[in-house]
């Protein structure tokens, strides 16, 4: 059995610059995942935070036995703002990117996941890359009424830090794509209150202590689906369909 690489399956968008000829890396701003023919997905503002820089792409590693990468800049992109996702392609594109395939399954609250890719992922004193992973399950799926399309979301049991958002989210034990991290949705609740009022100047304290909860949030790809593409030349569904990667 060949041993597997997660840096051929998830890919750190970023963000760099040319000086003196050299390029030199602003900060990776999210993860993606490869769709074949040279098209790659992610979170939407992970590639539009990474177009702030003089250059934006992916960077792929070399060779899985070292630790250096090769940059590649996005020659065409495309935002579905709705979703908070979006697709690229690169100048060049990279012969050892692999895709997965994309499951419609649709998983219940503590069935286990799993997403890899990048969260604080560049050590810039190092000049190091560091692929992390996440383990965990479904908390609830439900609406996000965040996005005026209130698309259907996963809440996740582990948190994802920047750098994390767009890369897929598998059920565990397969390889299966079932939605993309997009972000956090963050819950308080007030256990305790206390008013402190001073009279004479017709001020109001309020002290509140609040218990929080921060869930990880990854969109459904149920709802990508019907979405119309001019990269894609048609549908997502007709794409993935075409390409053999939708169960």
């Amino acid at each position: 059995m060949s041993k597997y690489y997660a840096e051929e399956y998830s890919f750190p968008v970023i963000g760099y610059q040319l000086k003196d000829g050299k390029a030199k890396l602003d900060n990776i701003f999210g993860t993606a995942s490869y769709m074949n023919n040279n098209v790659f997905v992610s979170a939407a503002h992970s590639i539009k935070n990474a177009q702030e820089s003089e250059f934006a792409g992916i960077a792929f590693r070399d060779d899985m036995s070292s630790n250096t990468y090769t940059y590649h800049y996005i020659k065409e992109a495309e935002i579905f703002e709705d979703f908070d996702i979006g697709i690229f392609t690169l100048h060049n594109g990279h012969k050892n990117a692999k895709s997965n395939p994309w499951s419609l399954e649709k998983i219940s609250a503590l069935e286990d996941v799993y997403s890899m890719g990048f969260p604080h992922g560049y050590e810039p004193a190092l000049k190091k890359i560091t692929t992390r992973a996440f383990k965990g399950h479904i908390v609830t799926s439900r609406q996000f009424d965040l996005f005026p399309t209130e698309p259907d979301i996963y809440e996740l049991s582990f948190h994802c830090p920047k750098g994390i958002s767009g890369a897929s989210l598998k059920i565990l034990g397969s390889e299966n794509i079932v939605g993309f991290v997009i972000g956090n949705s963050a819950t308080e609740i007030v256990v305790f209150s206390e008013k402190e009022i001073d009279e004479s100047n017709g001020e109001r304290t309020v002290y509140e202590r609040v218990e929080s909860t921060k869930f990880g949030i990854a969109i459904s790809i149920q709802n990508l689906m019907d979405i119309k593409s001019n990269i894609l030349g048609g549908t997502f569904r007709e794409y993935l369909l075409k390409e053999q990667l939708l169960k």
